[in-house]
């Protein structure tokens, strides 16, 4: 009888659908070696190099998956290693519905994206053959009753090489769902949609119609959660006014702006970021070009005169003016680094970048540049628009000089994200603003169009000039039209149209709460309060959720 129970024991620790736990509850659901345990056509699913692996020579006309048969799951965290070909598209499909009625293998229901072509999809929260995008990568959603997803927060999206092992995670409690990649969150949502969402189902993995493809997952780990979690309520959960519209998959209209949740009746965003009662109000006037806003961390603000002045201008929260350092010509952009320090583009015959100490003393930083603007990120990099020259100068903390090529054809405004891993340089004549990945070294990569600027007539430049972040992720660029505002993601969210009927070039909150948005105006500086809150990047980097 003991050999009968040893042999039985054996019996099932090798199969598959009986896979091994580790200490923390997690089973190996994939052996390595065969595809026992799972099913989906041989065609597409082999095993290769220890891991499970998907093919498609580009003639797949429906997405196919292949299932884990051992049982459904409710609650349960997955961790699992991925490798996708760069035109790869796959997925990890959870809580599904296997779907004989349309075809063999395939499944319907929540997916984790695997798209490395696309960091806004890479991890995102996709329903195949349901509600579709439920929450594009880098976005915190509530869906509600109805089932309209609202994103209530962002969070920065990073880019992933393809070719390469990465390490997904996918943890679903009740309606909660998080997805990550290398430990960066892409995706955390609430379902409140009771008719829409679904609570068990099938897991599978899939290969997507589209160019040939090669998609792999080794170390499929699984641990399953108790099933009687409980749900999250709405009552727990309000959706802030201020929650935008998830975009809709598919064509959309050139002028199609996101709701506001706040607002579904097409206000325009101005009326979520003021309040009717605060106006604009000059600040200072009577210069002939003001530009180079900055703030420091009293929430003092700081303008040059770049074209007819020889100082850096300081303006208390109270509205006095006074100079902080002299003898500064062709000043066009500014921003505080670490230890209080000035940073300053110098241009014209200098051909510079200054950095200004509390005292008023300049020292040079780094010289034989053509500077328009810069941003200084919390760890001392300098990252600095070169118009003339469509380049990108960053400068190492030790005053070390690289330079990038850029798509922008008059790369000009510059800001950061909130974590500080991505730039943003906005076109001065193009139509849009880029975004890029800054590397552990400094080095700027994956370059790409990352919002869509307004023009005042068809064909006519931008004018994308001066930018800002604001604490809740979302980018401000003025421009002919005014200031336009996105989300983290690029998602136009709206137009804030110029107040003054002059060219605005450059923009920051300050004060000493940084509600206040400063915009210089040609000649002038104005201010407005807000219901925002704005950054400053010497200080640590930081997600904020939006209230």
């Amino acid at each position: 009888m003991k050999k009968l129970l040893l042999a039985l024991m054996i019996s099932l620790a090798s199969n598959p659908l009986f896979a091994q736990s580790d200490s923390d509850g997690f089973q190996k659901i994939f052996d390595g070696k065969s595809l026992s345990g799972w099913s989906g056509d041989s065609k597409y699913w082999s095993v290769e190099d220890g891991a499970l692996t998907g093919v498609t020579d580009g003639s797949l006309k429906m997405n196919r998956f292949i299932t884990w048969k051992a049982s459904t799951i409710s609650n349960f965290e997955i961790r699992v290693k991925v490798k996708v070909t760069a035109a790869g598209n796959s997925g990890i499909q959870y809580r599904g519905i296997l779907r004989p009625d349309i075809g063999p293998d395939i499944v319907s229901g929540y997916q984790c994206d695997v798209l490395v072509k696309n960091p806004n999809y890479n991890g995102m929260l996709y329903e195949e053959r349901g509600r579709k995008i439920l929450s594009r990568t880098g976005e915190k959603v509530i869906i509600d009753r109805q089932g309209q997803p609202w994103v209530v927060a962002q969070m920065p999206v990073k880019e992933f090489a393809p070719d390469q092992w990465h390490d997904y995670r996918v943890l679903v409690k009740g309606n909660h769902y998080q997805h990550w990649i290398n430990g960066h969150k892409t995706a955390d949502l609430i379902d409140l949609d009771e008719a829409g969402r679904s609570l068990k189902g099938v897991l599978a993995v899939q290969v997507h119609v589209g160019p040939a493809m090669k998609i792999q997952f080794k170390d499929f780990y699984l641990k399953q959660l108790p099933e009687n979690l409980p749900l999250l309520q709405a009552k727990d959960h309000p959706i802030p006014a201020t929650a935008y519209g998830v975009r809709p998959q598919g064509k959309l209209p050139k002028d199609w702006q996101a709701p506001i949740y706040g607002y579904r009746n097409n206000v325009p965003f101005s009326k979520i970021l003021f309040d009717d009662k605060d106006k604009w109000e000059p600040i200072a006037e009577g210069y002939e070009h003001t530009d180079a806003a900055c703030v420091d961390e009293q929430g003092n603000f700081y303008f040059s005169d770049v074209k007819g002045g020889d100082s850096v201008y300081k303006v208390s929260p109270e509205g006095e003016i006074s100079a902080y350092a002299t003898g500064v010509e062709r000043i066009s952009g500014m921003q505080f680094g670490p230890k209080g320090i000035l940073y300053a583009c110098q241009g014209g015959d200098f051909k510079r970048i200054v950095k200004i100490d509390k005292a008023g003393k300049l020292t040079v930083l780094a010289e034989g540049i053509m500077p328009n603007d810069l941003v200084v990120t919390h760890a001392g990099w300098v990252y600095v628009t070169e118009t003339s020259k469509q380049k990108i100068v960053a400068i190492s903390p030790e005053g070390k000089v690289k330079r990038f090529e850029t798509n922008a054809e008059r790369p000009n405004g510059i800001s950061l994200s909130t974590d500080q891993s991505v730039l943003l340089v906005s076109d001065h004549r193009g139509e849009k603003a880029y975004s890029y990945q800054i590397a552990k070294n400094g080095d700027l990569t994956y370059e790409r169009p990352h919002m869509s600027l307004k023009a005042a007539a068809p064909l006519a430049a931008s004018r994308g000039d001066g930018m800002a972040t604001d604490a809740y992720g979302r980018y401000y660029v003025t421009s002919d039209v005014g200031i336009q505002v996105f989300a983290t993601n690029g998602l136009s969210l709206g137009l804030i149209s110029n107040p003054l009927g002059k060219p605005l070039n450059s923009i920051v909150f300050a004060c000493s709460d940084f509600k206040y948005m400063y915009i210089c105006a040609k000649d002038s500086i104005y201010r407005r309060k807000t219901k925002s809150t704005g950054l400053c990047f010497f200080k640590a980097p930081f997600i904020k959720k939006v209230p």
